[in-house]
């Protein structure tokens, strides 16, 4: 979802998102992270939060409707969020489990 590279906020700002969560009483991340469950993508979600790894896990515990479903499949515009590059990735090689 773009984590630290900035793609995440527009993703989450997203107003569609944003009230589909509001329904669901769940974050934006988790909305979209069970529409990818629930359309068969693989998933690998990653964070060093604990309540973000919660959240992470908390996806199976709920389905979205068709309707929500389709309704965040008409988002697609084809835009990449991800932005690293290969060298600003380079700093999760020195990550131990102690950061």
């Amino acid at each position: 979802m773009g984590g630290t590279h900035g793609g995440n906020a527009v993703l989450f700002r997203d107003s569609v998102i944003q009230e589909i969560a509001g329904r669901y009483g769940k974050t934006p991340a988790e909305i979209i992270l069970r529409w990818h469950v629930q359309e068969g993508f693989s998933v690998i979600p990653g964070s060093r939060n604990h309540a973000h790894i919660r959240q992470n896990i908390s996806v199976y515990g709920f389905r979205l409707s068709d309707d929500d479903m389709q309704k965040i499949r008409a988002l697609d515009k084809e835009q990449r969020f991800y932005t690293g590059t290969y060298e600003s990735s380079q700093r999760f090689n020195e990550w131990t489990p102690a950061d």
